[in-house]
């Protein structure tokens, strides 16, 4: 999995997935080692948001089954929440830079893009996705702004939280065809 090792914001602590477990490894201790356990199939992306505050975890499951996201509260170390919606597999996951909304990509079965209220728990607008989109990150600056890259694929999402809406600019890649597997963007947008 890309990206399934992140260094958490506390300086501290390893945050990585283990099959269906997460694992929240300190640093400087090895034996305040914490495994976060609610996901009934393997851990498929990670994502910390801003400040550590929360972290989410997608999940992959058997066909026919809707895979889970779970967001973890970090100072807790419990579920908060669990969004069951994609199907078979959840590919990416992004939280806004003001950790107010997650973002989340499902698999080939799904083909779906869904921005999540984090504090809710609640769906707050949802698209298809035609292509398979790998990997996603919210602009810096402006949370009404995602990128979703993947097969052939690189999609700014405008999102219109009052009409519940997304609406999809693709960019203009003229004859390159790329699959885009990890995306940052840059402090400026």
């Amino acid at each position: 999995m890309q990206g399934g090792l992140h260094f958490h914001p506390d300086n501290k602590n390893l945050v990585y997935p283990l099959g269906s477990t997460l694992i929240i490894r300190n640093m400087l201790d090895p034996n305040q080692t914490h495994f976060l356990r609610g996901h009934n199939g393997p851990i498929t992306c990670v994502a910390v948001s801003k400040t550590g505050r929360y972290i989410a975890t997608g999940q992959s499951t058997h066909m026919g089954f809707k895979a889970d996201i779970i967001v973890w509260d970090y100072a807790k170390k419990r579920l908060m929440h669990r969004f069951t919606l994609h199907k078979v597999r959840v590919m990416c996951l992004n939280f806004s830079s003001d950790e107010t909304y997650l973002a989340s990509v499902g698999g080939q079965d799904d083909n779906n893009i869904t921005i999540w209220e984090v504090e809710s728990g609640k769906a707050i607008a949802g698209n298809s996705c035609t292509n398979l989109g790998h990997c996603c990150a919210f602009y810096n600056n402006d949370n009404t702004k995602l990128i979703v890259g993947g097969k052939y694929l690189l999609r700014v999402w405008e999102i219109d939280y009052n009409l519940r809406k997304l609406h999809a600019v693709d960019c203009a890649l003229g004859q390159v065809k790329r699959v885009t597997t990890c995306l940052m963007v840059d402090e400026n947008d």
